[in-house]
């Protein structure tokens, strides 16, 4: 059990430090989206392989998502329909 404590601690210490890192490099350069202090947060943890292939993922559905909800409110909003999409091959 203190091994498991230890590792604990520790991954929270690294934590902090790395969160104090963080914002230092965002206070001294071109500061980084809340986005991208996110992810270098959640990437300090040293997450097995299959956890960041899972978290890629997540990432890559949220926007994959982000866009067809765009693309569903313009097509709504423009009228565009299956025959719009054939005219628009045509011309390419």
């Amino acid at each position: 059990m203190k091994i498991q404590c230890h590792k604990l601690f520790s991954r929270a210490l690294c934590f902090q430090e790395n969160n104090q890192i963080i914002k230092k490099m965002t206070s001294i350069h071109q500061p980084l989206t809340n986005l991208q202090i996110e992810l270098l947060k959640l990437y300090s943890l040293n997450l097995p392989e299959e956890s960041l292939l899972e978290i890629k993922r997540l990432i890559a559905r949220y926007f994959a998502d982000k866009a067809a909800d765009e693309m569903d409110r313009l097509w709504e909003e423009k009228g565009w329909n299956n025959d719009t999409m054939d005219e628009w091959l045509k011309g390419a």
